[in-house]
């Protein structure tokens, strides 16, 4: 049984010099399958728009949002990577390739995706992480496991990396001297 399926935009194959590395990379903003479990129910976005949908083992729920659609652009490009993009190669080394360069090398999709991440927590309820540059702040949208709109949660916030069985939220926290930090958190109100 298939549940979502999508063709990717091709790779290219990118030599980048001064970091020594040879990568297959899709272009930048290309469309990927957006996808998160919670062991009974799986949430699945697969194309550019705001559509999402929740599968359930005799059911499947269709999310959509009316979402303006952005053209993707070398100048959105830039503003998405920031000065430099950054490759790991290898386990303790980060190498800086300059924004131009890697915008030129990689290209750029034609649509910046409307869905960043998904996820679905113990009682099937869906958060989805819209596509925000930085400068725009983060928005998450909640559904309900019934695909009903519970809420947005907007300003500085993580987005959850994984729930706990009681519904407690974990996310990944940065301080300012960029040291992670595994936070648990729980919602007390809706």
């Amino acid at each position: 049984m298939v549940l979502a399926a999508m063709v990717e935009l091709p790779s290219r194959e990118v030599f980048y010099e001064r970091c020594e590395v040879r990568l297959a990379q899709q272009p930048l903003f290309a469309q990927r399958l957006v996808w998160a479990s919670n062991g009974s129910a799986l949430v699945v976005n697969a194309e550019p728009a705001y559509v999402v949908d929740l599968h359930f083992p005799s059911t499947r729920i269709r999310i959509r949002r009316v979402h303006e659609m952005r053209r993707a652009s070398a100048e959105l490009a830039a503003r998405e990577l920031g000065e430099a993009a950054e490759l790991g190669v290898g386990p303790s080394r980060t190498c800086r390739i300059p924004t131009a360069e890697a915008i030129g090398r990689r290209g750029v999709a034609e649509l910046v995706p409307a869905i960043r991440a998904v996820r679905l927590n113990p009682a099937g309820e869906v958060w989805v992480q819209r596509w925000r540059f930085a400068d725009e702040g983060p928005k998450t949208d909640i559904f309900s496991a019934s695909g009903e709109y519970v809420g947005t949660l907007s300003g500085d916030h993580p987005f959850p990396v994984a729930f706990l069985g009681n519904g407690d939220v974990v996310t990944i926290d940065v301080d300012e001297v960029d040291v992670r930090r595994l936070v648990v958190f729980r919602i007390l109100e809706r």
